[in-house]
């Protein structure tokens, strides 16, 4: 699986940090993943979800295995720390 294209949309709503999309093998998106900071100020990414008929949050996709979350939390955490790096060089 090759993460073929990040999009990063930056944002400041609490703890959300960017709201990202993902290509996969250009052929198949997920949309809705967030970039957040927890308490202690370490980044993570949170999987798209939605409220279930029971009112629990519930994934709309996440990847099943350990390795393949960290390489989509790692190519999303890169691409979010460079957008983060040209917004702040554009502002100065």
């Amino acid at each position: 699986m090759n993460i073929t294209k990040v999009q990063v949309h930056l944002a400041e709503k609490g703890n959300i940090k960017a709201f990202c999309d993902i290509i996969i093998d250009e052929e198949f998106i997920v949309r809705g993943i967030t970039v957040r900071e927890n308490d202690n100020g370490n980044l993570y990414i949170r999987m798209p979800y939605r409220k279930d008929g029971t009112g629990n949050f519930r994934d709309v996709a996440h990847p099943i295995r350990e390795n393949c979350r960290l390489n989509i939390e790692g190519v999303i955490l890169d691409a979010f720390e460079e957008a983060e790096a040209r917004y702040y060089e554009k502002i100065g």
